[in-house]
């Protein structure tokens, strides 16, 4: 919950802001929460992340981005992976430029949350392109194609509740005392994409890679 000032200014140009799409919405709230700092009423979820970096691959360096591809050893199989990564910062300072230019010098917000909260939301939002969402602390969680992904339901309220099954590899499973918790990311695309968004290649998504997480006996 930002700020009273956050509030009033954005109920000011809310006709403006609700003709963004959805995920910058969301940037532009999270990038508000992380502003707000302990008067969030988001604060233990946003201070899990509000001091790491966006966990994409389009904020790394170029040279990170193709150390990391070569480690995978896929560089090869993805030619014009330079042109993608260049296309995607480009795609991503210009709509950095919009909230900055639009909200960010009457908020007294720098480029760089937006930036940051832009990188969270499109690694960790779920939904559609109507509506998108963050499920704090289980998008938290690490991936693993044999895990479910988050599931969700309408409460009677009318708010919308997520929760993960306790399934491994679409069969029940007892969830132990102390053990991690994973969910699948359903990386259902091509490599490049998978790492522009999440900063790593799942690894079903490489070939000839075995799964870190075997399916349990």
């Amino acid at each position: 919950m930002a700020s009273d000032r956050y509030k009033k200014i954005l109920k000011k140009c809310k006709a403006v802001v609700e003709n963004l799409p959805s995920y910058l919405q969301l940037a532009l709230v999270l990038s508000i929460e992380a502003e707000a700092g302990d008067k969030s009423f988001w604060e233990p979820y946003v201070s899990c992340i509000v001091h790491q970096p966006s966990p994409t691959g389009w904020s790394r360096s170029k040279e990170e981005a193709e150390t990391y591809l070569q480690s995978v050893g896929i560089i090869d199989d993805i030619p014009d992976w330079e042109q993608r990564y260049s296309d995607a910062k480009e795609a991503i300072e210009a709509q950095v430029k919009v909230l900055r230019e639009g909200w960010g010098r009457e908020l007294g917000i720098e480029r760089r949350r937006f930036r940051w909260a832009l990188g969270h939301v499109l690694s960790r939002c779920f939904g559609d392109d109507d509506v998108v969402g963050l499920a704090p602390f289980i998008d938290l969680m690490n991936h693993s194609c044999y895990a479910p992904p988050p599931q969700g339901m309408t409460g009677e309220d009318g708010s919308v509740r997520m929760y993960v099954p306790a399934l491994w590899d679409d069969e029940p499973r007892e969830v132990k005392a102390g053990e991690e918790v994973l969910i699948s990311y359903v990386a259902r695309t091509d490599p490049m994409t998978a790492y522009l968004s999440f900063g790593f290649i799942p690894e079903e998504l490489l070939p000839e890679r075995e799964d870190p997480f075997p399916a349990l006996p």
